[in-house]
């Protein structure tokens, strides 16, 4: 009941050294597939703000995050479930495609352009 608490001991040294190293290691520019499927699009990433047009005609505020010359992973800050298909709008890059979803999660999507 009167015991002195116990001063809790913070990580491990080598867990520590091995964050460190984790952390240090920078995000790769270009991302390869690891095999086993057929190949893919080479894919690189990219911060890019665009424009999704749902098909109801509702403009969604998005960030393309990895781009390849099939498709992107959209990033979006509101919660809404997407439509099937989409016009995504982005005026550094000159993108304008339609697209149809993927997959979708929490907050990011997959886009496959149409040709």
């Amino acid at each position: 009941m009167f015991r002195k608490k116990k001063i809790e001991e913070g990580p491990a040294p080598e867990l520590v050294e091995r964050w460190k190293a984790i952390a240090a290691k920078a995000a790769p520019l270009t991302y390869t597939d690891s095999g086993g499927r057929e190949q893919r699009a080479s894919r690189q990433a990219v911060y890019r703000q665009a424009i999704a047009t749902l098909e109801g005609g509702e403009t969604l505020p998005v960030v393309i995050r990895n781009l390849s010359s099939a498709g992107c992973r959209l990033e979006f800050f509101r919660q809404t479930p997407l439509t099937d298909r989409l016009t995504i709008d982005e005026h550094s890059l000159a993108l304008h495609y339609e697209a149809e979803i993927v997959w979708q999660g929490e907050g990011a999507a997959g886009l496959r352009f149409l040709a």
